[in-house]
């Protein structure tokens, strides 16, 4: 009650969706989110989908995306980012061509790097680790910087990953 009488005073459920998933309050947006589907549908399955990619929900995703994919055209700019990395993480070990498709798309920095830090794993896993390390420092300074403290954290655990796997197991601690 009170997340819908915030986003009734500031006109603005997006952000506040934001800020939950932020903040790491999944099972709050997980409430929230929903009840935007029949009054504004394209923002509501994007910030659904991203809600779902968080909490393992891969049968909604697939569905979410599904629906997305066919109204493509009415993703509003200020979303489409968002979009292209929900998509670029969903292809990353299914299709890595059309994940690839995905990740060139993205511009906005956020979205950029967290959609760096997913593809630093293949890097990882292929033994590119000079195109590995650079994605992961710069998304690591810049998620702390930001305040994305879930993020960080993981730009942090997959860089102790990438110095495992060079045999640095003193740095990865």
């Amino acid at each position: 009650e009170i997340l819908r009488r915030c986003t009734e005073i500031t006109g603005d459920w997006e952000t506040l969706a934001d800020h939950l998933i932020r903040h790491d309050r999944l099972a709050l947006a997980e409430m929230f989110i929903p009840e935007f589907h029949s009054t504004d549908p394209i923002p509501a399955a994007i910030k659904e989908a991203r809600l779902c990619r968080l909490t393992k929900n891969h049968s909604r995703l697939v569905e979410l995306l599904k629906k997305l994919e066919k109204n493509s055209k009415k993703i509003p700019p200020r979303l489409r980012d968002e979009y292209y990395y929900i998509n670029y993480t969903y292809y990353e070990n299914q299709s890595p061509g059309r994940a690839d498709e995905y990740y060139k798309l993205i511009r906005e920095p956020l979205f950029r790097h967290l959609a760096g830090i997913k593809r630093s794993d293949r890097h990882i896993y292929d033994s590119r680790f000079s195109e590995a390390a650079p994605l992961l420092e710069r998304a690591g300074a810049f998620l702390q910087a930001a305040g994305h403290t879930r993020e960080a954290l993981e730009a942090r655990s997959q860089t102790a990953k990438l110095l495992r796997a060079q045999k640095d197991f003193d740095g990865a601690l």
